[in-house]
């Protein structure tokens, strides 16, 4: 697991978590107690658990204490060296284990009742954890579960005056003209916490992700109809997590504020009327286990005529950087 950093960009590296990254984790008790739920209410006594991106290990604990009869923690980071210590002084290390490895290099069978990963981005993707995820389907009982099981992505068009990321670089700074930068903070997402009370359309499904059948590269043409006249800075996005039957974690604007945030796909800031329609094509795409590129296109229309085009994809801003 990792935590992002507030003003973190999804630039394709995965950073290394220190003890704060996962304090971080620890200490968003919306998240941590939506996953407390969900194992309690999916593992039964006596079950076999994996937990991919264990981290310090608090969902493995969560799982032992549910009844499983194993359970078993990975993580690439050596953080899991501490997980095992906090096993030893909670007198769990008979049921809890640790491994500091990728997942996909376990040689593990179909040996485990559930598998659960809290590896999840900003807007799930940007945690470059798909493939590991496809590939743990191997290692689960016939009849097993993911804990989440799906992951559905929503965006909607917002109003935010208190994003300042673009306007910095317009401003004089010290006597010099930094205006060249503005294009390159334009095709960059932000990590952003927006209040509900900013979006300004109803959102659109983006993507649902079955833990089942997991992929990794999106796209999808969405229409975003304004429902106010305002000037739009771009667009919101988040996701919600169906960790069990009955346990959803929503990272939507109205829910309360977790770790992940909120992710900012920004425009230049557009006066639009009600009614226009945000025409977008919005695209994920990876190489390897990283994000390589995101990517928004589109059209404002208002009455079907093109009123204002926007073109952003983060491969240009890594061009504007040579």
């Amino acid at each position: 697991m990792r935590a992002p950093d507030s003003n973190a960009t999804h630039d394709g590296v995965r950073p290394f978590v220190g003890v704060n990254g996962h304090r971080v984790l620890l200490a968003d008790r919306v998240r941590t107690h939506a996953f407390q739920q969900a194992l309690e209410e999916v593992v039964k006594p006596g079950m076999s658990v994996l937990d991919i991106g264990t981290g310090t290990g608090i969902l493995s604990f969560i799982a032992a204490r549910a009844g499983a009869g194993r359970v078993v923690g990975v993580d690439l980071e050596p953080v899991t060296h501490l997980a095992a210590k906090i096993a030893e002084a909670n007198g769990l290390s008979d049921v809890v284990s640790f491994i500091q490895a990728d997942s996909r290099s376990l040689d593990f069978g179909a040996e485990f009742d559930v598998i659960v990963s809290e590896c999840m981005g900003n807007f799930f993707v940007t945690d470059e954890m798909q493939l590991a995820l496809k590939d743990a389907r191997r290692m689960l009982k016939p009849g097993g579960c993911f804990i989440p099981n799906r992951i559905d992505l929503h965006v909607a068009p917002v109003f935010f005056p208190q994003f300042n990321e673009i306007n910095f670089w317009r401003e004089d700074k010290y006597g010099f003209d930094f205006g060249p930068v503005a294009d390159t903070a334009l095709h960059q997402c932000y990590v952003q916490v927006v209040p509900d009370s900013l979006l300004m359309g109803a959102p659109v499904q983006f993507a649902s992700i079955d833990f089942m059948d997991m992929q990794q590269d999106l796209t999808r043409r969405m229409q975003l109809e304004l429902n106010n006249s305002i000037t739009i800075h771009g667009l919101c996005g988040w996701f919600d997590a169906q960790l069990s039957d009955s346990v959803l974690l929503s990272t939507h604007p109205r829910e309360p504020v977790t770790h992940w945030a909120h992710t900012l796909f920004p425009i230049e800031p557009t006066p639009l009327q009600k009614g226009d329609i945000i025409d977008v094509e919005l695209s994920i795409d990876h190489a390897g286990d990283l994000v390589r590129r995101v990517a928004w296109v589109g059209d404002v229309k208002r009455g079907g005529e093109v009123v204002h085009s926007f073109d952003h994809d983060t491969n240009r801003r890594f061009a504007n950087q040579l």
